[in-house]
């Protein structure tokens, strides 16, 4: 019995020493923690004000700044947060050596916290990214619109596909940064790019054609072909890492092909009669 009094007290002992250690720890954290936030409330108060200065103001008078002003986002303060919670992970990921936090919850801890920064930089990256490749395309919009006065609507389909790059460029370079996996990703990126591209070729193709009075009935037909034709397209780009769903579009673009043929058939005839008339 006196051998367990002496064990339970030596335990106690060893925890309250333990404890006691680990004060100076933990005051040192906490010293960091708080350090940190107040050198990110000024950095992000600082960040703001320059964000609102040089960029957002000037922004505000092109089309992507009035974009972002009805979707509602504030660029110097959206900018702000990100900077202010950026500074707090730093001093986290100062703090957690000093902490000493043990066992697999520190080991938690650490990896989330060592994720942060990459996770707040893609979303910079995205923020600004969308910005430069807004104004990039009216700049080259001007430059297209210039060079092509008599076709304005391939200077549009040509602005448009340059801007649906840069922004899979974009998307791209946050989704590295944020080590998000591309094997279900980019297929999706991919699928968008080439069904998007497509409704720009189709309108433009089909504006084109609407304008000549032996094609203008027959657009709805033209229309309703292209776009099934890019949507097999953007399906298989979608579905390219499961192959037994791509055989299956496989085999449902060979039914598509068929039934557009037959549909077309009719249409050919009519306007081969048109046209001989």
């Amino acid at each position: 019995m006196a051998g367990l009094l002496e064990s339970l007290q030596q335990q106690i002992v060893d925890l309250v020493a333990s404890i006691i250690g680990y004060i100076p720890n933990l005051v040192g954290g906490i010293l960091i923690v708080v350090a940190g936030y107040v050198a990110a409330v000024i950095a992000g108060e600082i960040v703001g004000r320059l964000v609102d200065r040089l960029v957002e103001k000037p922004l505000e008078k092109t089309s992507v700044g009035q974009q972002y002003r009805r979707l509602g986002i504030d660029l110097s303060d959206t900018t702000a947060v990100l900077v202010k919670a950026f500074v707090i992970v730093l001093s986290l990921i100062v703090a957690l050596p000093v902490l000493k936090i043990p066992g697999q919850a520190g080991e938690v801890l650490t990896q989330v916290v060592y994720y942060l920064p990459r996770v707040i930089g893609g979303l910079l990256v995205l923020l600004y990214g969308f910005i430069f490749a807004g104004v990039l395309t009216d700049f080259i919009n001007a430059a297209l619109s210039a060079a092509f006065r008599e076709k304005s609507e391939l200077a549009e389909m040509l602005k448009n596909f340059f801007l649906i790059g840069l922004i899979a460029a974009v998307v791209t370079i946050a989704l590295n940064l944020m080590l998000v996996p591309g094997q279900f990703v980019y297929p999706v990126i991919l699928g968008f790019l080439v069904m998007a591209f497509g409704i720009l070729i189709t309108d433009t193709l089909v504006g084109g054609l609407a304008e000549s009075p032996e094609f203008r009935e027959h657009v709805g037909y033209a229309k309703f072909l292209l776009y099934t034709v890019f949507a097999m397209i953007a399906m298989a780009a979608l579905f390219a890492n499961f192959p037994g769903v791509t055989r299956v579009i496989t085999v449902l673009s060979a039914g598509v092909a068929i039934a557009a043929a037959v549909i077309l058939l009719p249409v050919v005839y009519r306007l081969a009669k048109k046209l001989a008339q």
